[in-house]
């Protein structure tokens, strides 16, 4: 069976989406800067592989080994 994600708000199931990875991105409210997440499915677990970030401030700074890469700031968070 391959990798599902299931999105479910409150216990009830709104979608299941056939993927096996993702990446999540928003705008800061306050910096307004774009943050960047993304995932991968390994059985039943959701895993955090790599964070990026454009800037840093107001509660979104990088991690101490983060690297600065294509305009954002890359890093694996533990």
């Amino acid at each position: 069976m391959s990798p599902a994600l299931c999105l479910a708000v409150a216990g009830q199931l709104l979608a299941t989406l056939p993927v096996a990875e993702f990446t999540l991105t928003w705008t800061h409210s306050v910096q307004k800067t774009l943050w960047h997440e993304h995932y991968r499915i390994d059985g039943r677990r959701l895993v955090l592989d790599e964070a990026q970030v454009q800037g840093s401030g107001a509660g979104m700074e990088p991690a101490a080994d983060a690297v600065w890469r294509d305009g954002a700031w890359h890093w694996r968070p533990a």
